[in-house]
């Protein structure tokens, strides 16, 4: 099988929907991690104890750089996704390669639902 050529992600998290940025990153509360932009005012979360930071930032540090942003000021987003092009490019590909694992595999009743995830019939005795 070919080795499929790995995709350039930019931005992963989301940039700003207006001007297609990311300023940066704060750490809110004991983990949560947000991006921001400055320029527009805006920030959206990102997720929880995904760096390191959240755990080795002090609270007094978190909260003196969420009040020089006067980050509850901010207005929360649904951010741009620059690769969305990207990810649809990839399902495509993924949805052919299904339907051709699932043609070869008829037989056997090995039927697959997602590239990454084949479902094989149930064998007894096996939790799982």
């Amino acid at each position: 099988m070919a080795k499929r050529k790995q995709a350039e992600i930019k931005d992963y998290f989301g940039v700003c929907p207006t001007c297609h940025k990311a300023e940066g990153f704060i750490n809110v509360g004991w983990r949560d991690h947000w991006l921001f932009c400055k320029e527009h005012k805006v920030k959206w979360c990102i997720g929880a104890n995904l760096f390191s930071s959240c755990k080795t930032e002090s609270a007094a540090s978190k909260r003196a750089m969420y009040k020089k942003l006067d980050f509850g000021s901010y207005r929360e987003v649904v951010p741009f996704d620059p690769n969305e092009k990207l990810w649809a490019k990839e399902r495509k590909k993924n949805a052919a390669l299904v339907a051709k694992l699932n043609k070869k595999n008829m037989k056997s009743g090995v039927k697959v639902k997602e590239a990454s995830f084949v479902e094989a019939p149930f064998e007894e005795g096996i939790p799982f």
